[in-house]
């Protein structure tokens, strides 16, 4: 991790881990992940915006967070590493419930961890990339004040409303699903096969199903409320609500290579969000959060989703001076008394 993300870490008030005090597992992850977000960041900048630089590193600290700042002229992108570290051991206490993956063949369990970590650790990166692409990060700046998006608690820099921190961190997802192939999971298969998911729904419905699994632990780990938000005080919507609102970039990515019907991706995809939502009420000994994922999928998420939406025709115009290159999220003609 270079100069400019430790200044950017004091910055922040947070320290960069030391790779010294990580066993040699740890260590070689850590350097591993660092090299895959590093060489994501330098194609998608070579391609979109030449010569731009984002620092890239991990911070030292057992919450699960990240940030995504604009700091003295630099971008940069910070994830706590012993938060990534508790989402894998989520993964691990998921896989563990072999009734739950009978059709996993013996001695994959570990390839399959890997498969959803590298999933959720990819996403949070580009979400967090996405903070800074579209602007979002330069919003909060007032003069040269360093500006720091972090997923969970307050934010440094400009105040925000909750509803317009919500509406960006629905772009900001988006930007991920659209992106989250780009590293490979698209042609990486899972390490089993579910014979009946791909006979019943096409060719890909298991990979299809174990990423909404590994984004639905992301949210609810980085996010636990998942009921409605009714008084926008939550700084992200529900977890079902953002997969409701990631659902059509992955739903696309499985008809690009005919790999199932759009009624067959949408059950997989609300198939993996439902047995995720069980693994994780089992794992932590609550009960699933079932009526708030129909309410999700139903009017009540329509409508949220519709407010969100009216927000980012006010928020668009803001971001579209600010962001670095490419094309936002077209507006979407919402009437008011929808």
């Amino acid at each position: 991790m270079d100069d400019r993300f430790e200044r950017v870490c004091k910055a922040a008030g947070k320290k960069v881990v030391n790779a010294e005090y990580l066993n040699d597992d740890d260590r070689l992850q850590l350097e591993r992940t660092l090299q895959q977000f590093e060489a994501f960041a330098k194609s998608y900048i070579d391609l979109a915006l030449p010569g731009h630089h984002i620092a890239i590193g991990f911070y030292d600290s057992l919450q699960v967070n990240a940030f995504a700042t604009t700091c003295d002229g630099q971008d940069a992108i910070g994830i706590s590493w012993g938060g990534l570290q508790k989402l894998r051991s989520e993964f691990v206490r998921a896989i563990d419930y072999r009734d739950q993956f009978a059709w996993l063949p013996s001695g994959k369990e570990l390839e399959a961890v890997d498969w959803l970590f590298d999933c959720a650790k990819y996403f949070i990166f580009i979400h967090e990339l996405g903070h800074i692409w579209h602007g979002h990060t330069s919003l909060l700046q007032t003069g040269r004040v360093p500006a720091f998006w972090f997923e969970t608690g307050p934010l440094k820099g400009r105040p925000l409303s909750k509803i317009d921190r919500q509406t960006m961190e629905m772009d900001a997802d988006g930007f991920a699903a659209d992106n989250l192939f780009d590293f490979g999971l698209e042609y990486r298969p899972f390490p089993g096969i579910n014979s009946q998911w791909e006979q019943t729904h096409g060719t890909g419905a298991t990979r299809l199903l174990m990423i909404a699994m590994s984004l639905h632990f992301t949210f609810r780990i980085f996010n636990k409320p998942i009921d409605f938000d009714p008084q926008e005080q939550q700084v992200h919507p529900s977890p079902p609500l953002r997969q409701r609102m990631i659902a059509g970039s992955l739903i696309a990515a499985a008809l690009r290579r005919n790999a199932a019907s759009e009624d067959d991706a949408m059950y997989i995809i609300l198939r993996g969000i439902s047995e995720a939502e069980w693994l994780y009420a089992t794992i932590n000994g609550i009960s699933p959060a079932t009526e708030a994922i129909t309410a999700a999928w139903g009017n009540e998420g329509h409508l949220y989703q519709r407010k969100l939406l009216r927000r980012w025709r006010v928020l668009r115009p803001q971001l579209d001076a600010l962001k670095r290159s490419g094309e936002l999220p077209a507006i979407q003609d919402i009437p008011e008394d929808d």
